[in-house]
């Protein structure tokens, strides 16, 4: 430093001119009032947008300032504390929460509603209208961008479901029929119907029902009867029937077109067929030996009966107990004889018909039959009076 520098700052610093000494003072203390005021005026703040803090120092202004000096822009439907317009102080929090779309879908209908909230669930708590089971698109943890999200809320509602005659009562959140079956992982045949129809909106309370129709082949092994052919016997009673061949039925393999509706078949057609193992022809000998005529019967070679016999009661019902009835609708006799039958067990050997057979005949004949035949022979009347 030059000796004529020094001695300017030394007859500065120690003058005894009163006006130098003061205007020095004054200057100096200009000095640090003002740098008091500007450390006053710098603050320390939290900032808090979105739920990100940050540390940020800031000189005197509002909040909107503040923000702006940060490059935080409030637009409209954001929420800020303290409001935009106040002042703050030192080491004071100024949360931001920017507004985002979000498309809410409920039941179907869909708004878009502009929501500071930062994740689902408190989205859902400023909307205040979902309950607890509802369903809901996202987790509640889910956080909404900036940019905004879909959200889609289903309320849950009480169906009754009737899928091919099984009822059940559920709890299902859904929109639409169609909604509800693919909630319930309940698949349609081609030809299943659903009522209402599957476009139908669902409120609590509705009833759904399913008509199973399914049409299938089944393939099944039949019996394939003998045919039967007749020859003539001269020497039998004309009316009895001897089998001379059995025969021997085949067996057919048999496609059928099957149709049914809730499990139950309600139409079936041949679709295809063919033989596996062909019939035998049955034989069957018939007699056509006429019965000699005889005005009067005989009763020597037919054994005696008591009276009130079994079949007494018998002939009691079936024609109230006259042996020598003949009714001309085929039946004749106490017992009620066809012809065919009173030839073919040998009542021919006593009269044409029953009718003109004595009661010892006829009871003689009825013996045989129920032999071969059992009571059922005489159905109505044998369990009316608790034979069989």
């Amino acid at each position: 430093m030059s000796t004529q520098k020094k001695s300017r700052i030394h007859r500065i610093n120690h003058t005894s001119s009163t006006p130098v000494r003061v205007a020095t003072g004054g200057m100096l203390a200009t000095l640090v009032v003002g740098g008091a005021v500007a450390v006053n005026a710098q603050k320390n703040l939290i900032l808090n947008v979105n739920g990100e803090t940050s540390h940020v120092s800031a000189m005197s202004g509002d909040v909107k300032s503040i923000l702006a000096s940060h490059d935080v822009d409030l637009k409209d439907g954001d929420f800020v504390s303290p409001a935009a317009n106040s002042s703050v102080k030192d080491k004071q929090e100024i949360t931001v929460r920017t507004a985002r779309p979000v498309t809410l879908t409920v039941d179907g209908v869909q708004k878009t509603i502009q929501s500071t909230a930062l994740t689902v669930k408190d989205f859902l708590n400023q909307v205040g209208t979902i309950n607890p089971d509802d369903y809901v698109s996202a987790q509640g943890s889910t956080k909404i961008p900036e940019s905004g999200m879909k959200l889609e809320v289903v309320p849950l509602k009480d169906i009754t479901l009737d899928d091919g005659g099984q009822l059940g009562d559920m709890k299902v959140p859904a929109v639409t029929v169609k909604d509800f079956l693919d909630r319930r992982g309940i698949k349609l045949g081609a030809d299943d119907k659903v009522t209402p129809e599957l476009g139908k909106k669902l409120v609590s309370g509705d009833k759904i029902t399913i008509e199973r129709n399914k049409t299938e082949d089944q393939t099944v092994k039949e019996a394939v009867e003998p045919t039967v052919r007749y020859v003539d016997d001269p020497n039998s009673p004309k009316g009895s029937e001897t089998v001379v061949k059995p025969g021997k039925a085949g067996e057919r393999e048999v496609t059928y077109t099957v149709k049914s509706r809730n499990g139950q078949e309600v139409q079936r057609w041949e679709k295809a067929s063919k033989i596996l193992s062909e019939a035998t022809e049955k034989v069957i000998s018939r007699g056509t030996k006429a019965a000699v005529a005889s005005t009067k019967s005989s009763s020597a070679s037919a054994p005696a009966v008591a009276g009130g016999s079994v079949w007494d009661s018998i002939a009691q019902c079936e024609s109230g107990g006259k042996w020598n009835t003949s009714t001309g609708n085929g039946f004749s006799g106490g017992l009620q004889f066809t012809d065919q039958t009173w030839q073919a067990f040998g009542g021919g050997a006593y009269a044409p018909t029953a009718a003109g057979a004595t009661r010892e005949q006829q009871i003689a004949v009825a013996n045989k039959v129920q032999a071969a035949q059992g009571w059922g022979a005489w159905p109505a009347c044998t369990s009316k009076l608790g034979i069989r």
